[in-house]
């Protein structure tokens, strides 16, 4: 009778693993059988939008699905495309408007559920275009990975305006009903539009730090002065020791700041001179409201851009200077945006940038509805 009890104790052991392997491999390969496809890049198309791709391919998912592109640059942050993928039932796809910045080395394509599509909805919603880490994707419900594609810059069709060179803003007025212009640079020397001036900052004895006018012999859809910053190392002195520096733009005389608080974005122009590492700055802008001294520095990288020898626009949404974490309020204070007095460039020198040298020259520096 033992013997027999344990035959049917291993018969049902046998049995419950070869039902679990049946519902284990179905529900995979349920989960695999699907195909999705992207063209070569070869085969994208300029859109009617600036500087944006339309981009297709072919799938055979069934029923409701909700996809959308996602760029990634060499630092691994991905870029939400709006909108999301139009499915055909027939076979191909298609997303409207892939702009492509300097940096991005691939295109992905993933799957959410209905929540996860709310949430980047949401994104959408709030203008959020800023850089996302690849666990904030994996945590989006019903996510999946379809496909991915590398790009090549020498691969892509010619648009009829270059990716790299936005156009230049109006300066005609320094102020307008969609943007307050704050400096253009354009006389090359102080003072700026709103009657400022601009300086330099240092800390530390790693890097050598020099400001001013910079006359442009190629203007590249810029004016005839831009503003730079120059950092050199100080020949490995203070080796081990934290150093910074950068440009500083006082936006009045007085210091008594700008009320920006009616507009969404800070933007402005920025390229390095070829051989120059400073692809790490980060940005900062300061006030002397009644919370004052405030110190949010906020990574150009984070804001699909990677510094280059070409011309580019940084794009940043003035909440991300206001809206803060938790632990950047252990170290910073939110800016007030009725009083703003500094735009600040943030360039180190320490143990994980050792390298940190060259030029950087700025344009065009205004806020934008």
């Amino acid at each position: 009778m033992r013997g027999l009890t344990f035959i049917s104790k291993l018969a049902r052991i046998v049995m419950s693993s070869l039902v679990m392997a049946f519902i284990v491999n179905s529900q995979l390969s349920a989960y695999q059988d699907f195909k999705f496809q992207f063209n070569p890049v070869k085969k994208w198309m300029p859109s009617k939008e600036a500087n944006a791709y339309i981009v297709g391919g072919t799938h055979n998912l069934k029923g409701q699905h909700n996809v959308w592109i996602f760029l990634r640059d060499q630092y691994q942050h991905f870029y939400l495309q709006n909108p999301p993928v139009e499915l055909s039932d027939d076979g191909p796809w298609e997303a409207s408007n892939i702009v492509i910045g300097n940096g991005i080395r691939y295109a992905w394509a993933i799957e959410v559920g209905s929540e996860g599509h709310n949430r980047l909805l949401e994104r959408v919603s709030r203008s959020d275009w800023g850089a996302i880490e690849l666990d904030y994707l994996e945590r989006l419900p019903g996510y999946r990975k379809l496909a991915s594609i590398i790009i090549k810059a020498e691969e892509l069709p010619r648009l009829t305006r270059d990716l790299t060179r936005p156009p230049k803003p109006d300066t005609s007025r320094a102020t307008t009903e969609q943007q307050l212009l704050v400096a253009d640079f354009e006389t090359g020397q102080d003072p700026i539009k709103t009657g400022g001036r601009i300086q330099s900052w240092n800390h530390g004895d790693n890097i050598r730090v020099q400001t001013g006018y910079r006359k442009l012999e190629n203007k590249e859809g810029h004016g005839n002065f831009v503003t730079f910053v120059t950092l050199t190392n100080n020949d490995g002195n203070g080796e081990g020791n934290w150093s910074g520096g950068g440009l500083v733009l006082v936006f009045k005389p007085d210091e008594s700041g700008l009320d920006v608080s009616a507009y969404n974005y800070l933007e402005f122009d920025i390229k390095a001179l070829e051989g120059s590492n400073l692809r790490n700055t980060r940005i900062k802008l300061e006030n002397s409201g009644p919370n004052g001294g405030q110190r949010t520095e906020k990574p150009i990288s984070r804001y699909s851009v990677s510094i280059s020898s070409q011309w580019q626009t940084v794009r940043i949404p003035l909440r991300d200077f206001v809206n803060l974490s938790s632990s950047e309020l252990n170290m910073w204070r939110r800016l007030d945006l009725r009083a703003v007095t500094k735009f600040v460039t943030i360039s180190v020198h320490d143990a994980n940038s050792k390298d940190t040298d060259g030029t950087l020259l700025i344009d065009n520096v205004r806020f934008v509805r």
